[in-house]
């Protein structure tokens, strides 16, 4: 159609068209034309700019977590925690991050504060709990109450707990012997330390052998003499079994010494005990030292040394 016959009633239409042959073809106005190309162009225009400003905002934000805002602050007390933050950020296997904003007068810091979400060890049922690297270890065995299930033929059992060893082969040291020979007498046989309460948490024991000692032993606890007992470490053949990371054997001069290194920590109750099953030789087993370590404070008066 001719320019202006749109909506006319079609006689109209074909009046004008007469005309219109007559006068020559119609033309829009040249500003009709400029009209329609402004508004598109400021349309195209507008529609880029909204999608500039997404983009921004996006860079904006991002930038917010890498570096502090504000000439008022010293950006080198943001700037650790701002890094951690990035480097932790949702989806990292650290934990998630979570950002918080402070504003002060003319300026702003975007601070982050990082959690490390990750579950415990301690709740995981079965998982390795280890001590805490501040907790400093302390003897708890010292000048505690021992006894052993036979007399023996040399020292009583309570030698096996004193401040020191003493020089003397047969009043310093408890052996399971039936004579002055070392005879051994027969079956399993224990040393036990009464540590005075219960709730110790132990991160190694030492028993220190004389050269008679034994191959295989399991470490145990209880709360009252008659037990029931539960199993903290065994050594078998001399060697690191149950419960252990490690087991040190160092010797000298009528010393066997046993350090055994618990694996993660044992919880310990009041009684702990030393049952050998197997000895090392010929002789009865034969004990000058029985001690035991971790960290916290010993019940017993000569207790708490390192």
């Amino acid at each position: 159609f001719a320019c202006g016959q749109l909506g006319q009633p079609r006689a109209s239409r074909q009046m004008v068209a007469g005309r219109r042959r007559k006068s020559g073809p119609c033309w829009c106005s040249w500003w009709t034309l400029a009209t329609v190309a402004v508004l598109g162009i400021a349309l195209i225009t507008i529609a880029m700019g909204l999608l500039l400003a997404n983009g921004g905002m996006h860079i904006d934000h991002t930038r917010m977590l890498s570096a502090p805002v504000g000439l008022d602050h010293d950006s080198s007390l943001v700037e650790p925690a701002v890094v951690s933050a990035v480097e932790r950020a949702p989806g990292a296997a650290q934990g998630p991050a979570s950002v918080h904003r402070a504003s002060s007068g003319r300026s702003q810091v975007a601070s982050a504060v990082v959690s490390a979400g990750a579950a415990s060890p301690q709740a995981v049922a079965g998982a390795p709990t280890a001590l805490p690297a501040a907790s400093a270890e302390v003897e708890l065995s010292g000048g505690c109450p021992a006894r052993a299930d036979v007399r023996g033929n040399l020292g009583p059992a309570g030698v096996v707990t004193k401040a020191a060893p003493g020089g003397d082969w047969l009043k310093d040291r408890w052996q399971a012997a039936r004579d002055m020979s070392g005879t051994p007498l027969q079956g399993e046989h224990w040393l036990e330390v009464d540590l005075g309460r219960p709730g110790f948490v132990l991160a190694r024991a030492v028993l220190d052998f004389e050269t008679a000692h034994a191959k295989d032993y399991i470490l145990e606890t209880a709360a009252v003499p008659g037990g029931p007992w539960h199993t903290l470490a065994s050594v078998v053949g001399s060697k690191a079994r149950e419960g252990l990371r490690d087991l040190g054997v160092k010797t000298k001069h009528q010393h066997i010494t046993h350090t055994l290194e618990a694996a993660t920590h044992w919880s310990a109750d009041r009684l702990v005990r030393a049952r050998f099953t197997k000895a090392a030789s010929q002789w009865g087993t034969s004990v000058w030292r029985f001690r035991l370590f971790g960290p916290g404070d010993s019940a017993c008066s000569l207790g708490g040394k390192k």
